[in-house]
């Protein structure tokens, strides 16, 4: 399989399928008839191909074949050719091509192809000499004769390996019907399309009708075939809430072998509908993604080559790794912003199922796009709009936020992902798919609109986003808000789908195992730090010692893998005056991403302050005067601002108590860790680059207050390695760069303070007399 199949697996199922080998406009209308969609999709393969004589022969044979043409004729035909001959028997100058039979005491048969395709009218008809009965002939367009053919041989296929109990002729006739000119009037339509009646399984309708005899023992010993000839009727009682039935059986009469009949068209029509159905959908699908294709052009989609050396270490240290195959970052991205979006993401991959195969993800400016994300599936590539840090914020007063998209697009990747053939053009999707395109069809919007909103992918995405946030209740930046999903009040391509579809929207994507699976983990906010169930706290926690060994369990569990301990580097730098026992039980307390400065009880006894009630509490370790440590409860300092804010006196007396240390330009910061062991060497192993990584990342926080930088992460290579260290390597060093942070600090304030001059000359008239 070349690379081009690869990418485009819909254009090579087309050309398997149909020979299919290009792509034109093919527009289907919701009033159109079964015989006419028929038409429209046969008239499309044949201006999407490349012909030649022997394509033209196998579709008449497949015309032929397949169709039963009303005759007794069961001849199996031996080849077909091109034949000037026949050009002369028949006095024509059209193609003519004679059908030659394994029985060679067989009549000739021939058929004609009008290149000009003007003979419509006599599509299928067959015609003989009068003065010679033995040549006959069928007639055909050059277009329509090669598209049905090609229609036909497929849809044969298709219906055999279904086994639908149907007879054999009856679909043949059927598909006559369908390619004969003669049923393309409006009186014909009723032969297209499904009957009340037909709709009735046996049992129903022999629960809903009555025997017409005078005496039930009339029925006794009767056959299957001579109970199919009784007359019946229906009765009153089921005709009540069915009006089709009433209007054209009530008082009437209905034989069971009527009910058969109608019942196998029906089985029929259904099965060429969806038949049809799902070769539209296929088509549109191709088409939308040829439109990304043109959307996509090779240039704009190969990787930068002028990448800033901040924003390439970003890429290549990014976390995302372990979900996506690739990483890539416009010069234009914020950095900062990315930091939240790589959090919230990396919260959001760890619920959602993964396929065999990793996409790339793309931040980028879209440019002319309208859209805020894409996916493209030949490049198996999300890209997202993001540009501005108030598209991460959900505060932000922008109304359109890119990275809201990433759970459509990563809706298009599972589509394309989870099995062999996109689920969205499976026969499971297909009747939403209908019921969706029906609701659309009553908006205003332009057709193009409906056309591309009806794509099959597009229904597969937006469902899945309201499966996951109305059924699976997932929450955050990555996806919608209520206002775009209400019913009645949200954007009209979710409006689209009632309550009624939604419920059996929902219900078809919990029966995909792995959504099935990972449901129940997506109920959570990823906008929101990823918290773990914090430890039991016992009131036996006013000993020292039983705290003690709570704050040991805490720093085992959140060094305990690197993503864990990445999450504690990130929130030790901004609390650097809280020791470590204190800053472990905070963190598995509270599970903030910012810890909050904590005030102990008995500082607070002395201002005479109660807490109120909701204000965040956890119990740590204090200092008595005698250095000993015991165990108090301690409380958020910004909680108690709030509480006291009608109180300037005591308001100023609790912030006394936060003790804020200097910060530093962070420029100033970073030169002046360059000079100290922590500079980076090309000596340096992976271990201890990372080690002096998060030393730095810690005092960088504390000294600048870079509190809105993108939280600490490990190179790829550096999470693979302590992945496979022993256990007890990510939580010794954790007490080792603290601690190491901790003296480092103190002298770097002392080399970040202003020096004062020794060398100062006073005026003379403020000098003092030195004495020897």
């Amino acid at each position: 399989m070349s690379e081009d199949e690869i990418k485009h697996p819909l254009a090579t199922l087309m050309k398997q399928k149909y020979g299919v080998t290009k792509q034109s406009s093919l527009r289907l209308n919701s009033d159109d008839s079964l015989f006419v969609v028929f038409r429209k999709i046969a008239n499309y393969i044949y201006k999407n191909g490349e012909w030649n004589d022997q394509d033209y022969a196998d579709a008449i044979k497949s015309y032929l074949e397949n169709t039963d043409r009303g005759n007794t004729d069961k001849r199996e035909i031996a080849s077909i050719i091109k034949d000037p001959g026949g050009q002369q028997v028949l006095r024509t100058n059209r193609n003519t091509y004679t059908i030659n039979y394994e029985d060679k005491n067989s009549k000739k048969l021939y058929f004609i192809l009008d290149q000009d395709d003007k003979s419509w009218s006599h599509q299928g008809d067959n015609y003989y000499k009068v003065y010679d009965p033995n040549v006959t002939w069928v007639i055909g367009n050059q277009n329509y004769t090669l598209g049905y053919g090609k229609l036909l041989n497929d849809l044969m296929q298709e219906w055999q390996s279904t086994k639908q109990g149907v007879p054999l002729d009856e679909f043949k006739a059927q598909l006559y019907r369908l390619t004969s000119h003669k049923y393309a009037k409006k009186s014909w339509q009723t032969q297209f399309q499904e009957t009340a009646l037909g709709n009735l399984s046996y049992q129903e309708f022999m629960a809903m009708t009555e025997p017409i005899v005078e005496n039930e023992e009339d029925l006794l010993g009767k056959g299957p075939e001579e109970l199919k000839r009784i007359s019946r009727r229906f009765k009153a009682s089921a005709l009540q809430n069915n009006e089709q039935l009433a209007k054209q059986y009530l008082g009437r009469r209905v034989r069971l072998r009527s009910w058969q009949t109608a019942y196998e068209a029906n089985q029929i029509n259904r099965f060429i509908k969806n038949y049809l159905e799902k070769t539209y959908n296929i088509v549109r699908q191709q088409r939308y993604e040829r439109d990304l294709d043109k959307q996509t052009h090779a240039k704009s989609w190969e990787t930068k080559k002028n990448i800033d050396k901040a924003t390439q270490q970003i890429m290549d240290r990014s976390s995302l790794h372990q979900y996506f195959s690739k990483i890539e970052l416009d010069n234009d991205v914020d950095l900062k912003a990315f930091g939240y979006f790589e959090d919230e993401v990396k919260r959001l991959m760890s619920h959602m199922p993964l396929a065999n195969d990793k996409n790339i993800l793309r931040l980028r400016k879209l440019g002319n796009h309208r859209a805020l994300g894409m996916y493209v599936p030949s490049l198996d590539t999300i890209v997202l709009e993001f540009r501005k840090q108030s598209e991460v914020r959900k505060d932000s007063s922008s109304d359109t936020v890119g990275i809201s998209s990433f759970i459509h697009e990563y809706g298009h990747y599972l589509d394309y992902h989870l099995s062999k053939w996109p689920l969205s053009l499976e026969n499971k999707f297909k009747p939403l798919i209908t019921q969706y395109t029906k609701n659309l069809a009553n908006s205003n919007l332009s057709d193009s609109k409906v056309e591309y909103l009806t794509t099959p992918t597009e229904v597969f995405a937006r469902g899945f986003e309201l499966w996951s946030y109305e059924s699976a209740k997932l929450r955050g930046n990555l996806i919608g808000q209520e206002k775009e999903y209400n019913t009645k009040t949200g954007a009209i391509e979710y409006q689209a789908f009632d309550s009624s579809l939604r419920e059996r929207l929902f219900n078809y994507f919990d029966q995909i195992p792995q959504l099935k699976e990972v449901k129940p983990g997506l109920a959570i906010d990823t906008s929101q730090f990823e918290k773990v169930k914090p430890l039991e706290t016992k009131e036996d926690l006013n000993d020292a010692h039983a705290l003690k060994n709570l704050s040991i369990r805490a720093l085992q569990r959140w060094t305990d893998n690197p993503e864990k301990l990445e999450q504690l580097i990130s929130v030790t730098g901004t609390s650097m005056q809280m020791n470590n026992p204190n800053r472990l039980l905070a963190l598995d307390q509270l599970q903030w991403e910012k810890l909050p400065t904590m005030v102990p009880a008995q500082e607070l006894k002395q201002l005479k302050v109660t807490p109120a009630q909701g204000t965040h509490k956890v119990r740590g370790f204090v200092q008595k005067s005698n250095k000993r440590w015991i165990s108090s409860e301690m409380y958020s300092l910004p909680d108690l601002l709030k509480q006291t804010s009608d109180n300037l006196e005591l308001t100023k007396q609790l912030k006394a108590l936060a003790k804020p240390q200097k910060q530093y330009n962070q420029e100033k910061v970073t030169k002046l860790l360059d000079q100290t062991s922590l500079e980076f060497k090309n000596s340096d192993n992976t271990i201890t680059k990372a080690f002096k990584r998060a030393e730095r990342y810690i005092l960088l926080d504390s000294l600048s207050g870079q509190v809105n930088r993108q939280p600490f992460r490990f190179t790829n290579e550096e999470r693979e390695l302590l992945n496979k260290a022993v256990p007890e390597l990510l939580k010794v060093m954790y007490l080792r760069v603290t601690e190491a942070a901790s003296k480092e600090e103190k002298n770097l304030r002392t080399k970040l303070q202003p020096t004062i001059s020794k060398n100062i000359s006073l005026p003379l008239n403020r000098s003092k007399t030195i004495k020897r």
